[in-house]
Parts: structure tokens; sequence; C-alpha cells
């Protein structure tokens, strides 16, 4: 009996754990998305950081949501081609949500969309 409350009791503590987990990167992501939503600037630099580790190969294509891109846009007149030296082809996407990205080179695809990051990091804290 006890060994058997002992297991319940852990596998109750795993699932409260796992709860408040999702919970949390839940927040998170809302939390990120409200700040990239309140400052289209931060998407710019988050695509430039991104695009300055790709090899120079190939110009990259950026996709984006057509709101944000129209936003940046707008902020000022070198935020959507600040990324790099080379040329950015940037692509309004609908499929894309607010706040993140997708850049695609010839050789990887790098996914920054907000469910995609926060989905990764619920699966390494799961596996850690």
């Amino acid at each position: 009996m006890a060994r058997a409350t002992a297991e319940a009791r852990d596998a109750l503590a795993g699932e409260i754990e796992q709860t408040v987990t999702v919970l949390a990167l839940a927040i998170a992501q809302r939390m990120v998305a409200r700040e990239l939503q309140t400052d289209p600037t931060e998407v710019a630099e988050l695509v430039r950081r991104t695009v300055a580790t790709l090899p120079p190969s190939a110009p990259p294509t950026v996709r984006i949501n057509p709101e944000d891109l129209a936003a940046l846009e707008n902020a000022a007149p070198s935020a959507a081609d600040s990324s790099r030296t080379v040329d950015v082809e940037w692509v309004g996407d609908p499929s894309i949500e607010s706040g993140g990205f997708v850049v695609e080179t010839p050789q990887r695809v790098l996914d920054a969309r907000l469910t995609s990051v926060f989905r990764d990091l619920y699966e390494r804290l799961r596996d850690a």
C-alpha cells in the first residue's frame, strides 16, 4: 500500500509539474507576443540577429505576418532592410502569427514562429 501511495504521489507530482510548465510557457508566449506587437522594431531586431547567423551564400527569404511587415515598413525606413548587408526578400505570409517569422535559405529553414519556439522550449524542459 505504501508503494502504491508513493507511486500515485509521484505520478501526480509529475502531472502537476507538466501542467505548471505548460501554463508558464503559455503565459510567457502571450507576454512575448504582446511585447512584439507593441514594438515592431523588436521583430526586426530578432530577424536581423537570426539572419546574421546564416552563412552569406544566398540571400534569405523572411516570411513574416503581413501586419508585422507593414508595421516594420512604417516604423522606420530602414527597419525592414537592416538585417544584413545582403538583400533580404521580405514576404508577407498570413499563416505566420504576429511576432513570429521564418527565415529560408536554400540550405536551411529557421522557424521562429512563437508557437514553434515555445513548443521546442517545452520539449527541452520535458526531456531535461
